[in-house]
């Protein structure tokens, strides 16, 4: 009695539409309302079993929508009642099991881009299927399913970092973490809550709760040294060693990065070599080791080239800029900053951009030009600001 009149009217349309499809198409625009923010043919036939007929007939009877691309959707309130007729079908958990592996299938995929040139087709994925692989996540974190969930961990790495989205990563990590916990007596579950762990440490980082990401990344480390080698055990080395630097242990931090470095050797990750010895050399940096700082730099530069890692070339340029101008190596310093600069325009990444601002405000100071370094670290904490990141905020405004 409390259904409002317009959507008793719209429930009597869709139940006369419904009863004008066969079992197969009523079965597969059920299975179809798993998806959110859309999906394409192969999703559709891995998913709901619906081939390319079957979709063209559901857009025909205006239950789906198909864009320019190809890409299909559904209208929210078909997509409601469609729903309610899924949750109905002794096929809903196994249904949402298919769309959940599906997408962490094609999640895990993108990890390997993230490492090399195609990350900017990475991103664009993920942005594009950000509804569908948060649902795919949710539905892992509910069924408690470490399986379910590693594919995903590389790759929201990069993307939550790239996109300056930390708070949001650290808050997906949480749940993940309690149905992990609550479970982790099933076979494998202490690995894949080590990988949850230590993706939360990477993020509480960026954040700056420097002691919950050392007190993560340490519990990580418990939990995923035992299978060395492998490279998130250097991903929880190097989250512990950013922590540390970030509490201001340098030598702390550095002893880390380089424990880092030799997990990624040993596990044959070369991104991994490369974000370790970046990391190791600014913090040489920091320490007043110039030489050595600029030969771990210089290693994180080869690398990143060998790679084609865009990820990697921002940070290692940036901290190259900050060395060499601090040495008085002007010219070679503004190389690097415009390096830098060609590589963020293909790469959005705030972190860097907040970073590279600050370093061309310090070689504004030492060039005298006062008026352009105040521009530089307005603009840097701006975007401090804006990703939530207090670490660069309060080492911005010191």
């Amino acid at each position: 009695h409390d259904i409002p009149e317009r959507h008793r009217s719209m429930a009597a349309v869709f139940e006369h539409s419904w009863t004008l499809l066969d079992s197969e198409a009523q079965m597969a625009l059920a299975q179809l309302s798993v998806f959110r923010g859309g999906f394409d043919q192969a999703a559709a036939q891995a998913v709901a079993h619906a081939s390319l007929p079957l979709l063209q007939t559901l857009v025909d009877r205006s239950l789906l929508r198909m864009d320019d691309t190809g890409r299909f959707d559904m209208h929210p309130l078909v997509r409601q009642f469609a729903g309610d007729r899924l949750s109905q079908s002794p096929q809903a958990t196994a249904t949402r099991s298919r769309h959940a592996q599906h997408f962490a299938g094609l999640t895990g995929r993108r990890e390997h881009e993230f490492h090399g040139q195609q990350d900017r087709l990475a991103l664009q994925w993920m942005l594009r299927e950000a509804d569908n692989i948060r649902t795919a996540w949710d539905w892992g974190v509910q069924q408690a399913e470490a399986a379910l969930l590693e594919p995903f961990i590389e790759s929201f790495l990069y993307f939550f970092d790239i996109q300056g989205r930390y708070r949001e990563c650290v808050d997906l990590t949480q749940d993940a973490v309690r149905a992990l916990q609550s479970t982790d007596r099933q076979p494998g579950a202490g690995f894949g809550l080590g990988r949850v762990i230590a993706l939360r440490a990477a993020f509480r980082f960026r954040l700056g709760e420097f002691e919950s990401a050392r007190e993560d990344a340490e519990k990580a480390l418990v939990l995923l040294e035992s299978h060395r080698p492998h490279r998130d055990v250097g991903h929880a080395r190097l989250y512990l060693g950013a922590a540390w630097y970030g509490l201001g242990d340098l030598g702390q931090a550095k002893r880390w990065f380089l424990a880092a470095a030799t997990a990624y050797q040993e596990a044959g990750h070369a991104w991994g070599i490369g974000a370790a010895l970046d990391n190791a050399g600014y913090v040489e940096f920091l320490r007043g080791n110039a030489a050595e700082a600029e030969t771990h730099l210089k290693g994180s530069l080869d690398v990143a080239r060998r790679t084609g890692s865009r990820y990697l070339l921002t940070g290692v340029y940036d901290h190259l800029a900050v060395l060499t101008a601090g040495q008085g190596r002007f010219v070679e310093a503004m190389t690097y900053v415009e390096q830098c600069r060609q590589v963020l325009e293909e790469m959005d990444r705030p972190y860097i951009v907040a970073s590279l601002s600050l370093s061309l405000s310090q070689i504004a100071m030492q060039a005298g030009d006062l008026h352009a370094a105040e521009d530089h670290v307005g603009r840097a904490l701006r975007v401090a600001r804006d990703t939530g990141n207090q670490f660069d905020l309060v080492h911005f405004l010191l």
